[in-house]
């Protein structure tokens, strides 16, 4: 079995860590003048290197020789999630008062420290405060705010920062040069901006990267991780800024069906908003509510509603001819799509169904062909009958029908090639004939219009963030 490259490059001397100068040249200069401490406390990030300073401090101090894979009677591992409760420590206690088998110190390496209960803490206090001056502790968490005061007070504290992708991709690529991998500089900065300070994740992302094969690049990586691709992103976000929130919705929705996790999205979105702050190209304004309600989606318990929110609140007045719609033709034998997540439209539309809420009349008067048709797949598509029975049904031919909708969104959930599947073969089952469908635009009746216009001023405004979703969505009863 090959060994993980986390573990075959972890540092084997404290001059071999990465990005912790600050911490490996001050324990440098202690082992040097021998100023050895009871007791030490590391704290940071994952992965940022504090269980490899602690073999190697641990090692330090005995002035042995340390390999990856050697074990010393005298240096004890613990980990506190595993053995976090007072009969553990109780033991230890016990233990820390006989003399080292060979070495001059002996060393425990707790880890995951704040793991321990109040009791286990209790219990470990008395001997941390006043060890043995054979015993040395090294303690390491990564959250100190669960460690208690009195348990700080008695150690030395190393606090580990994130590494930055400055200090991280110059190892990487020595990592990548000695593994034979070949992989350009940007896939390098992608993987280190993606690792988030933590130089474990970082290795370890390169190692499944190189399971795909020779030639990595940066599409590659953000493939492997599920992101989205970053020119759409880039894209989504100049049709925010530019105020044309139906085209950045559009692009979201593709996004989606196409598999793409909208907590991820969002998290891109947040990295590119905050690049385009930094060059002055988008207002701080427009920033700060866009990453804001952005930071909101991952908390979501529908995070897809929640993204396209985000977009609609920020996304300015809808510039209507962004992506015109204007004919589409479409006929039988087209592959079927498999089923999206459904977007807000949709869930509005379910949710009006199931209050039994009155079918909204269409423009144009049905025919029985049509009204057998949408009783039909009501029955067992909901989510299509609700965008269907807002369409104006015409017959353009012996073998001809039209489907016209006010809305381009309409026009492009109708058309998906599932759901032309179940209207064709309705159609057919129903009439028995084969008709060619079409989709086309069509405008807002003068009945309609006439009512408008007839409602108050006040209740004609509406709040801003219905309105914009009335003006992509359409009519479609609007929940709270």
């Amino acid at each position: 079995m090959g060994k993980a490259l986390y573990r075959k490059y972890r540092s084997k001397k404290l001059s071999e860590v990465v990005g912790q100068d600050h911490i490996t040249t001050t324990l440098t200069n202690a082992l040097k003048s021998g100023q050895i401490s009871h007791a030490y406390l590391l704290t940071g990030p994952k992965g940022t290197g504090k269980t490899s300073v602690a073999r190697i401090l641990a090692h330090e101090v005995n002035g042995l020789p340390y390999e990856d894979d050697s074990m010393h009677l005298d240096i004890i591992e613990i980990d506190a999630a595993s053995n976090r409760r007072i009969d553990e420590i109780r033991d230890l206690r016990e233990k820390v008062n006989l003399a080292p088998t060979s070495a001059k110190y002996k060393v425990y390496i707790i880890d995951e420290v704040h793991m321990l209960t109040r009791e286990a803490f209790n219990a470990l206090l008395k001997t941390l405060e006043e060890p043995p001056d054979h015993v040395i502790f090294i303690l390491a968490t990564t959250e100190l705010h669960k460690l208690p005061d009195t348990i700080i007070s008695r150690t030395q504290r190393y606090s580990f920062k994130p590494i930055s992708p400055t200090d991280m991709v110059p190892h990487l690529k020595y990592i990548a040069k000695q593994e034979k991998i070949t992989i350009d500089d940007e896939a390098l900065t992608t993987i280190a901006v993606h690792a988030n300070g933590g130089f474990r994740d970082a290795i370890s992302l390169l190692d499944q990267a190189r399971g795909g094969g020779n030639n990595i690049t940066a599409t590659t990586i953000e493939n492997l991780l599920g992101r989205a691709p970053k020119e759409l992103i880039q894209k989504c976000l100049e049709c925010i800024n530019s105020g044309d929130g139906y085209a950045a919705l559009q692009i979201v929705t593709e996004l989606t069906i196409d598999g793409h996790s909208p907590e991820i999205i969002a998290i891109q979105m947040i990295n590119e908003a905050r690049a385009l702050l930094l060059d002055n190209k988008m207002s701080l304004e427009l920033a700060l509510k866009l990453m804001t309600d952005l930071l909101e989606v991952a908390k979501s318990t529908n995070p897809s509603i929640s993204l396209e929110l985000a977009i609609l609140r920020n996304g300015g007045q809808e510039n209507k001819n962004a992506l015109p719609v204007d004919k589409v033709v479409h006929k039988q034998n087209v592959d079927p799509k498999p089923e999206p997540k459904r977007a807000i439209a949709e869930v509005v539309l379910a949710k009006e169904l199931e209050k039994g809420a009155p079918t909204k009349p269409a423009t144009g008067t049905p025919t029985k062909l049509w009204t057998e048709t949408l009783e039909k797949i009501k029955g067992q598509h909901n989510t299509l009958y609700g965008v269907l029975r807002m369409a104006e049904f015409k017959e353009t031919g012996p073998l001809s029908i039209s489907l016209g909708f006010q809305f381009p969104f309409h026009i492009k959930r109708a058309s998906e090639a599932r759901h032309l599947e179940v209207i064709h073969s309705t159609l057919k089952l129903i009439s028995g004939k084969d008709y060619e469908i079409q989709f086309i635009k069509s405008t807002m009746s003068p009945a309609k219009a006439e009512k408008e216009e007839k409602k108050p001023e006040k209740e004609q405004k509406g709040s801003s963030d219905l309105s914009k979703i009335r003006d992509v969505f359409g009519d479609a009863e609007l929940l709270d």
